[in-house]
């Protein structure tokens, strides 16, 4: 048992040397510092108070999601929510190395007492990744759809685009009423993969309410996020109307949650799509493109600082 723990200690170690390293190499490959600092040189007070708001929004943003992990977790292993807070930032150090952020449950549940429980919470997290995922679904897909529906501006194409929108919200309704039979259905096919297998088996005892309240906290971690992002397009520059943003930004996240993505990347990703997206409404490319950086690190980088501190006091 001793030498379990001290195994385990050394991968969480060894999760925050690695996530340091990978954080100095993308610091020093950048290279767009004299863009940045022209920039921060020549924004306006008001602008800065915008900057303010977004990372205000950033321990709530981790508050959401501990709460979440408080909640998937309590019939396995009840915790504070101190330590739900604790485990979720942690999570980020692991998530800031591997594609598709598959290392932020391991990391997190490598924290918990009962290492027996350890699969099962793996499980329970995804469910919560999922529950989210569906949440960015529901929202972006209309936005995207009147969005590219107007780029193509064809009558022709809008009409399919409309069928295919309608046809994609009644599949989304049916999944939600219908998921843990279609669970029940898809884990004979998914017995070579084990976790896929345990995400599914876990789905199909869990309850509607349950998953429903689950995405009612998704919401709301989805709705800080957008917030986050329309505060550091303003910082930066981007000024867009209501209806504007109720389109480009769910369309944008929409985008990022179904591209694969791997750490070295997922900058280059996240810019790559606000290009598309917030170009359509601007010519300010690149505030679209520093926006993006910004929200890389308010999201990814200051988290995984603090998840080793955390980490490193425990």
């Amino acid at each position: 048992m001793k030498w379990r723990n001290l195994y385990i200690k050394l991968v969480q170690w060894a999760i925050v040397v690695l996530a340091y390293a990978y954080l100095i190499y993308r610091l020093v490959s950048f290279d767009n510092y004299e863009t940045l600092l022209y920039h921060f040189n020549n924004v306006g007070i008001q602008q800065w108070g915008y900057l303010l708001l977004a990372f205000l929004l950033f321990p709530l943003n981790i508050c959401a999601e501990a709460w979440k992990w408080q909640y998937l977790l309590k019939d396995i292993e009840p915790m504070s929510y101190h330590e739900a807070i604790r485990q979720t930032y942690f999570g980020f150090v692991a998530a800031f190395l591997t594609p598709a952020r598959l290392g932020d449950y391991p990391a997190r549940v490598s924290m918990l007492k009962n290492k027996q429980n350890w699969i099962t919470a793996i499980a329970m997290g995804f469910v919560g990744t999922l529950a989210l995922a569906f949440v960015q679904v529901a929202a972006g897909l209309p936005s995207s759809l009147f969005l590219f529906s107007n780029i193509l501006n064809n009558a022709a194409y809008k009409t399919t685009i409309i069928i295919i929108g309608v046809a994609t919200i009644i599949l989304l309704v049916f999944l939600i009423v219908f998921y843990r039979k279609i669970a029940l259905l898809l884990l004979p096919y998914s017995l070579k993969n084990e976790k896929i297998a345990l995400t599914l088996r876990t789905l199909s005892t869990f309850s509607h309410k349950r998953f429903i309240t689950t995405c009612f906290m998704s919401i709301i971690r989805y709705i800080i996020y957008c917030a986050q992002l329309y505060f550091v397009l303003v910082f930066c520059g981007v000024n867009f109307t209501f209806f504007q943003t109720v389109i480009a930004i769910p369309t944008y996240y929409l985008l990022v949650t179904i591209t694969p993505s791997v750490p070295i990347a997922d900058v280059a990703i996240r810019g790559g799509w606000s290009m598309v997206v917030f170009g359509v409404f601007t010519e300010n490319i690149a505030g679209v493109a520093l926006a993006a950086v910004l929200l890389w690190v308010l999201n990814s980088i200051l988290p995984m600082l603090v998840g080793s501190v955390v980490k490193k006091q425990e």
